[in-house]
């Protein structure tokens, strides 16, 4: 599959509606306002747009922090910048 590099900072500002600012791998829903269940299921779906790829969903049970979406995209091979 031929996947396309994804961007963090854009697309967390875009599903969690924060002006895009530098964000690290700790950051998580104590960090990012809004992050709750319902955005993080957008989340993912638009990390699967933004990526050309898709998750198996026993991967996405465990996300909580942005240090966990990258690992999850590292287990993918999906390239990403924060």
């Amino acid at each position: 599959m031929n996947f396309r590099k994804v961007k963090l900072s854009g697309l967390l500002s875009k599903v969690f509606n924060f002006t895009e600012r530098s964000i690290n791998k700790n950051d998580s829903p104590e960090t990012i306002a809004g992050w709750d269940s319902f955005k993080a299921l957008i989340m993912i779906q638009e990390l699967e747009i933004a990526a050309n790829g898709k998750f198996e969903i026993e991967d996405l049970k465990d996300i909580r922090t942005v240090e966990d979406i990258t690992r999850l995209l590292d287990k993918y091979k999906i390239p990403y910048e924060l």
